[in-house]
């Protein structure tokens, strides 16, 4: 009996090997089964509750790599024609070729090596800008083809005596130009967009207030919107002592207007009586005049918007099959840099201390700030040698003083697209994401 169930064991195992065997040669060998791994193994970021229900950091990338298994390169057909693919390389200046959509989404999970990735990467950002640009512009032709604005055709009575009788003083020479770009701009019949930036007491106002009248003098009203009730009581008054001379009355709206009274302005602007109304941006009336309010005029507004990103890695030999790594991930007893880039508004230039909060224990950030009038600066988080294991989000909050008030803005993150030379000083363009979220980083 021990010899028939030993021999019938070693009947089981052959007949096995043979079945696979058989499967093995029915289908085709992938090479990345070959020898171990012949591609960099990509790690994507998970949270607890996805690990305990299977899909943690590995199981993620067994299921991207079955899926793009099953992909064809008929399934990803090439959306930009050749005159877009081809571009000069910025070191030799000689032409290249991006690599097509099937083979960038397969060398950007699974790299074969590290020129590719980062070919691969190039690819997929200059698509969705292309794609982002190429709407805009679709937009804008769109716009001025089928949205046709209203043409201001002359200069009346109100814009040519104000200028020649009431204006205070004289205009700057550039005031006089911004004007002439104004009255060729509203005399084209398109819709226009323009931002009047300058200093404070540098005379946007007086600008605004000669644009306003130009859309009066053509038969329209003119609105001009203040952000606060103190500014828009102010241009009220203001408005009001420089018009005193004309036919014109002013009117006053802001939120904290009464019923009665918002409904009767409301009203007069509704039969043409107040051709100038200067209302505050907070105004919550939900009526509106059945006159359009073809010109409206807002002042600068100083502020800034931060952007948090891992630091630029240091190049690659050549060579080397490591790939340079733009990542989130502080081991114990390290430093992990994080740049902040700053966008800043209508002229602020003021230093921006910086702060890092939600940090676990063992974290620590040193103290932090951009210079006044850099674009940039380095947060530096340092973990001790028994910090716990840790996963999650950290907020990184920059504070100014704008026009003597403290103003906090919290930083978003985002992923680099194109790095320059100097970023301290020099723009660095980058793609915001909604929450603070990074790409995969990759163990190799």
């Amino acid at each position: 009996m021990p010899r028939r169930r030993d021999h019938h064991r070693a009947r089981e195992e052959t007949a096995r090997e043979a079945r696979t065997h058989a499967r093995s040669a029915q289908r085709p060998a992938d090479p990345r089964r070959l020898e171990g791994k012949n591609f960099l193994e990509p790690v994507y970021p998970s949270t607890e509750k996805l690990k305990l229900r299977g899909l943690g950091g590995r199981q993620l990338a067994r299921l991207t790599q079955t899926l793009l298994g099953l992909l064809k390169e008929k399934d990803l057909p090439e959306n930009l024609p050749d005159s877009v693919l081809v571009y000069p390389d910025p070191a030799t200046g000689q032409p290249r070729k991006f690599l097509s959509r099937y083979e960038a989404y397969q060398q950007i999970h699974f790299p074969t090596h590290p020129d590719l990735f980062r070919q691969a990467v190039f690819r997929l950002k200059f698509e969705e800008f292309f794609v982002a640009q190429l709407r805009l512009g679709l937009i804008k032709s769109r716009r001025h083809r089928y949205s046709q604005g209203v043409v201001f055709a002359q200069v009346g009575e109100l814009f040519n005596g104000f200028y020649t009788q009431y204006l205070p003083f004289e205009l700057t020479g550039a005031q006089k130009r911004v004007l002439k770009e104004i009255r060729r701009d509203a005399g084209s019949g398109r819709q226009m967009n323009r931002l009047l930036q300058g200093d404070v007491g540098s005379g946007k106002t007086i600008v605004a207030l000669l644009a306003m009248l130009l859309a009066i003098d053509n038969g329209f009203q003119a609105c001009l919107m203040a952000p606060t009730e103190i500014l828009s009581r102010q241009h009220y008054e203001g408005i009001s002592g420089l018009l005193k001379e004309l036919p014109l009355k002013v009117r006053l709206l802001t939120g904290s207007s009464k019923s009665k009274q918002r409904k009767e302005t409301l009203a007069a602007a509704a039969d043409g009586t107040y051709r100038v109304m200067v209302r505050d941006l907070f105004n919550e009336s939900g009526d509106d005049p059945s006159r359009i309010y073809r010109l409206a005029v807002r002042p600068e507004r100083p502020d800034f918007r931060l952007v948090a990103m891992a630091v630029a890695p240091p190049a690659a030999a050549k060579d080397s099959k490591e790939v340079p790594v733009w990542n989130t991930l502080l081991r114990r007893g390290g430093t992990m840099p994080i740049r902040v880039l700053v966008h800043r508004r209508d002229g602020f230039g003021g230093e921006i201390k910086l702060e890092t909060r939600g940090l676990p224990p063992g974290v620590t950030a040193a103290a932090a700030k951009i210079d006044a009038g850099a674009n940039s600066g380095i947060l530096l988080l340092s973990a001790a040698e028994n910090a716990a294991n840790w996963a999650g989000a950290i907020s990184i909050v920059g504070t100014a003083t704008i026009s003597g008030t403290e103003v906090l803005r919290e930083a978003r993150g985002a992923s680099v697209v194109r790095t320059v030379a100097d970023p301290a000083n020099e723009m660095v363009f980058s793609r915001m994401t909604r929450a603070s979220c990074h790409s995969p980083w990759y163990s190799y």
